[in-house]
């Protein structure tokens, strides 16, 4: 029977943080606690650690249990906890290091995971009776990602974890094809693919978080992954190089551009291959193919520059792409530059082949069937390119070859070969065959005329630009001289010069309807106007001039300055699939060789690239798409309950020069944005007075509560739990409810389930082993283990050992102790202790005793002699020094055996005129046994010649001093001689003062000891 009272063993634990207080006030209303030890194991001190598993949301206490481990991972205790608020207590028999543990169901996420302590007595919380609580963080979402083609699992594949407005939380990487979200709130949330890496399924799989931990059994699909590799970057740029990627089978390239490149061509022994798609090498000389299906394939170079071609090596890589992205180890390297070409018909238009191409004026190559030539390997400089081919006729180009952009325009037939035949077949009779006759030929457009003349066949040929062209053949057969000949104006030569290529369109101011469009190409141009008369003319082309229009009469010279140059750009919004796409186009104009920056702007969209420089050529250039816009991302947040004016700040780990702030609206509201993601943004509330919490899984949402205002209700329920180890109680615990005044009888039924097993440990001398600790495990009842610790007289008591398990009992292995007899005892338990197992332990030395021995023939310079012992360091400073005095034997104090290295040296005192050899001139050992000794051998010798030149020195010197304190000190010099003259005249005898005698006084008679050579004793009595 137990009696329980309120104001005697009643522990209330309340909420200590302001944060605490608001989360656990809905849901616990502040129960009080009491926890019931009941406790009767003599005087042993035991120590309750005890706390709660706090959460914002209720669940079922019953399902998770409380685990206190040893240091080393076995289990010493298991509990639940209460039921209604989640309090817990462990009792701690025994001092040490220990760990508390939550066993919940799978996939519920705790804080912390794991509590470490150490039980002393004072200093940690259990002893201070604190509360170490665990707090509920949520749930754990797990699925699968597989391999669309054969349902490989895949992993270090990036699943992104999404709020339920479509925001990402998390994102983690799968392992063995599994992911994992852990501490999940309840809610709606979504997962998708988030990795660059791969490609395939774009669905949004919607999940429900409710009260448990959630399977995914839809699985994502893998169709392909990214593979990507280098161009070498040196002194040659190769951005915008583009690489090809073709295989043996037709796979269905994804997310790539299947654009041809027009100038490449295969090797003949890889033509077999099939193309699939390409990619563009960035300013580092990066190129990605991003979805690339499982499979063999090739990956071919091509780097052109204007007329420049870089020369790769390799010139092929292969790579196989297995069940995850590839990266190719070695990148590709320019090793040389060739110019590429071509030969056309007429602007934009087809090839010619079979064209003749000379390198200053040495023929090279051909080119092939679409026009295309190749100069290989260059040499840096400027040379002459001239195309040949029959009845064509193409104007020369100089380039200057270097490492940059090479400039060279495609050739174009300048001239064609017409070619005829006049053949008059009747003569009359009066007039001769002339073999040769003259032809004229007129331009239609330009109006002018040239003329031809046939051969002895009547054969003609003349190289003529392109154009229409009338061809007439005069003959005037008469029998008279013609005179008076007229010639006459039809027109007026307009040659203007233009930098670029144009469209000019001209009207006549006389006659509206009298226009036509001319076409000028860069250089001289020559044109025949019909009339004398002004023309406007209007220019239509991508460059900029100093007008648009003139007004020209022939006698006047238009002026033709070119300013800037049209540049065009394309800009691709895109959003989500099944949305409209739109594509806006943008031009502007810039000067030859200014540095521009683009940089699109936006209410709703996100642009990437954020910005692209460019510097403007001296051509027209479409950019081509350069942005791609999408909907961007933005931050709503609000303050909970809704409150104005606080001010909150935006600040990003990626970019750290960025701080955006902003002040909520009445509603507590806020937004940022557009933001291209929302990873690495930290949101922070902030308001005098006010203390924010961010609310978990949802980004720039706070709960905000004020300061210094807190009520605190507390209501007279109680939770008891029994707690005695090695007895089990029903009901295991109860929540009692006490009223003002009342007791209440709680009945508790007790059953023992484990005993215990005491002993003592004494040394080999019977003397008690303190501080020893012993173990007790199982091998056949897992997850059993238990421990003590010897008292001061040597006695210990292991508790918890449950019956029908055999356990071994030890001593727990330590450096400070030695070898216990027996090693072990085997204990089959039943139902009762087990008393009187015992252990010896001998004791094994703990230090090392150092001594040493020198060996001399000169006896008399041991008292010369110290031995140092020093700590193997930089310094070398001596712990030890012991004067050897007049023996040949030292000895150190002993040192700990710790595995330290010493050094140990002999130092003599000796002056230097004396040579000293010890051998050896030290012994480094290491402090790893109980006894070291060693022998060293001392040798010293007189230096003679250092000896003479001392003597000769001061000779004269101590000569004179000497005689000096022998005169001043003559009576005591004199009483000195005497007394050893007494000594050898009587060696034998032993009087008590000599000095009497030689001082005259008179001694009767006196009793003296005189040892005999003999060495016997005699007393005798002598008169002196």
């Amino acid at each position: 029977m137990l009696a329980i009272h309120k104001y005697s063993i009643c522990r209330i634990s309340l909420l200590s943080s302001w944060s605490d207080t608001l989360a656990m006030n809905a849901l616990l209303k502040f129960f009080s606690f009491v926890c019931l030890a009941m406790i009767s194991v003599g005087a042993q001190e035991v120590f309750s650690c005890g706390g709660f598993i706090k959460s914002d949301l209720p669940f079922d206490y019953n399902r998770i249990k409380v685990q206190l481990y040893t240091d080393e991972g076995n289990l010493k205790y298991e509990t639940d906890c209460a039921p209604n608020n989640g309090y817990y207590m462990v009792p701690v028999y025994v001092k040490g290091k220990y760990v508390i543990k939550l066993d919940p169901p799978k996939g519920w996420g705790f804080e912390p995971e794991s509590f470490k302590l150490e039980v002393d007595g004072q200093r940690d919380p259990c002893s201070k009776g604190e509360d170490i609580n665990f707090h509920f963080r949520g749930f754990m979402v797990s699925g699968k990602v597989i391999l669309a083609n054969d349902g490989t699992s895949l992993s270090d594949v990036n699943v992104a974890f999404l709020d339920g407005e479509k925001k990402e939380v998390k994102s983690v990487k799968t392992k063995n094809g599994w992911y994992q979200f852990h501490m999940v709130y309840p809610g709606d949330y979504f997962v998708k693919l988030n990795d660059p890496s791969v490609c395939g399924d774009q669905r949004l799989l919607h999940i429900q978080v409710i009260n448990d931990s959630i399977l995914i059994e839809d699985n994502l699909k893998i169709l392909g992954f990214s593979l990507q590799g280098y161009l070498k970057k040196g002194s040659v740029s190769v951005s915008d190089t583009e690489v090809m990627l073709y295989s043996s089978e037709k796979y269905r390239p994804f997310e790539c551009d299947t654009a041809v490149v027009a100038d490449f061509e295969l090797p003949a022994k890889l033509s077999h291959l099939f193309y699939l798609c390409k990619a563009t090498a960035n300013e580092n000389g990066k190129f990605v193919f991003p979805c690339v299906a499982p499979g063999q394939y090739y990956i071919f170079p091509y780097g052109r520059k204007g007329g420049l071609i870089y020369d790769f090596s390799p010139k092929v890589m292969e790579a196989k792409i297995v069940t995850q992205p590839r990266i190719l180890q070695d990148p590709f390297s320019v090793v040389g530059l060739s110019v590429v070409g071509s030969v056309l018909w007429k602007h934009n238009g087809a090839g010619i082949s079979e064209v003749d191409i000379f390198l200053d004026n040495k023929l090279v190559t051909r080119t092939n069937a679409r026009g295309i030539y190749i100069l290989e390997k260059l040499s840096a400089g400027s040379h002459i390119i001239q195309p040949k081919k029959e009845d064509l006729e193409f104007r020369s180009q100089t380039i200057d070859v270097s490492e940059k952009e090479v400039s060279i325009s495609p050739f174009v037939v300048e001239r064609f070969q017409l070619c005829g035949r006049v053949i008059i077949s009747v003569f009359p009779p009066s007039v001769p065959k002339l073999t040769q006759r003259k032809l004229l030929l007129t331009n239609s457009i330009t109006k002018e005329v040239f003329s031809l003349t046939t051969n002895s066949n009547g054969n003609f040929c003349r190289l003529v630009s392109r154009g229409k062209y009338v061809l007439e053949v005069n003959i005037v057969v008469k029998d008279e001289d013609i005179h008076n000949v007229v010639f006459r104006q039809t027109g007026y030569l307009f040659s203007p010069v233009c930098s670029h290529e144009l469209t000019l369109k001209f009207v006549s101011e006389a006659d509206a309807n009298r226009s036509e469009m001319l076409h000028l190409r860069p250089g001289n141009n020559s044109l025949c106007l019909p009339l004398a008369d002004k023309f406007n003319f209007v220019i239509e082309s991508c460059h900029l001039f100093g007008n648009t229009s003139y007004t020209y009469f022939p006698n006047d010279v238009p002026p033709t300055e070119k300013t800037t140059h049209l540049k065009a750009v394309k800009i691709d919004p895109t959003s989500d699939k099944g949305a409209t796409y739109f594509i806006h186009y943008f031009d502007f104009y810039a000067t030859t060789g200014e540095d521009i920056t683009l940089s699109p702007e936006s209410d709703d969209l996100v642009f990437i690239p954020e910005f692209v420089k460019i510097t403007a050529e001296d051509d027209c250039l479409q950019l081509g798409k350069q942005f791609v816009g999408r909907v961007g991302l933005y931050l709503n947040g609000k303050i909970l309950p809704p409150l104005q004016d606080i001010q909150i700040t935006v600040t990003n780990d990626k970019k750290p020069e960025m701080v955006l702030t902003k002040t909520t609206d009445e509603k507590g509201e806020y937004s940022f944005g557009p933001f291209h993601s929302l990873d690495g943004l930290r949101v922070e509330a902030e308001k005098p007075g006010y203390f924010f919490e961010p609310i978990r899984g949802q980004l720039g949402h706070f709960k905000v509560s004020k300061l210094s205002e807190l009520s605190v209700e507390t209501t007279d329920e109680y939770f008891v739990r029994p707690v005695l180890k090695e007895y089990s109680f029903e009901p295991q615990h109860k929540i009692v409810k006490i009223e003002e005044g009342t007791s209440v009888v709680v009945k508790l039924q007790g059953k023992r389930v484990a005993f215990s097993c005491s002993g003592s440990v004494h040394y080999l001398n019977g003397e008690p082993a303190a501080g020893v600790v012993l173990e007790a495990f199982s091998e056949a009842c897992v997850q059993i283990h238990e421990d003590d610790v010897t008292s001061e007289v040597g006695t210990y008591k292991i508790r918890g050992l449950k019956p029908q398990c055999e356990y071994i009992l030890r001593v727990k292995k330590s450096n400070l102790i030695g070898r216990p007899l027996p090693m072990q005892h085997k204990l089959w338990i039943t139902n009762h202790d087990r008393v009187d197992v015992n252990f010896t332990i001998f004791q094994e030395p703990l230090t090392m005793d150092i001594m040493g021995h020198v060996r001399t023939e000169e006896i008399e310079h041991l008292s010369s002699l110290t031995a140092l012992l020093s700590e193997k360091t930089s310094s070398l400073v001596p712990v030890h020094r012991v004067p050897l005095h007049h023996s040949s034997f030292f000895f150190f104090p002993a040192v700990p055996m710790d595995n330290r290295t010493y050094v140990c040296q002999l130092e003599s005192s000796l002056p230097n005129f004396y040579v000293k050899n010890i051998t050896p001139p030290q012994v480094t050992f290491t402090a790893n046994k109980s006894v070291q000794s060693f022998i060293f051998e001392f040798h010293a010798k007189r230096n003679l010649i250092e000896s003479e030149i001392s003597t000769g020195s001061y000779a004269y010197f101590f000569l004179s001093l000497m005689i000096v304190i022998l005169s001043y000190y003559s009576d005591n010099v004199i009483h000195a001689l005497q007394v050893q003259l007494v000594n050898q005249v009587f060696p034998y005898w032993n009087y008590g003062t000599v000095s009497e005698v030689l001082n005259g006084r008179s001694v009767t008679a006196k009793e003296a000891s005189v040892d005999t050579p003999g060495g016997k004793k005699k007393t005798k009595i002598r008169k002196i």
